[in-house]
């Protein structure tokens, strides 16, 4: 990949701790989904470099995905239980 300064840029986002533990397989879908882009975490901060078109997107999906994989782990004994009464086991 040829990284340009002019054409790329670096964000810096912190993650707040409570979703730190959903930080990875949110990279890999924003890896999938821009796959220009390169992610390097450290701590609790994330730090991408993107072409300059995508930073908005990345930042709003990068949120949005923490959020999604929060929901989905909170709900996931739930959604078992209901599957489970559902299909009678």
């Amino acid at each position: 990949m040829d990284v340009r300064s002019e054409e790329y840029v670096k964000l810096d986002i912190n993650v707040p701790t409570s979703f730190l533990q959903f930080l990875a397989d949110t990279i890999v879908r924003l890896g999938f989904l821009y796959p220009a882009a390169r992610f390097f975490v450290e701590a609790n901060q994330v730090a991408i470099e993107c072409p300059t078109e995508d930073a908005n997107a990345i930042r709003r999906d990068l949120n949005f995905g923490l959020y999604r994989q929060k929901v989905y782990s909170d709900n996931l004994a739930l959604r078992t239980r209901v599957m489970e009464g559902v299909m009678g086991k």
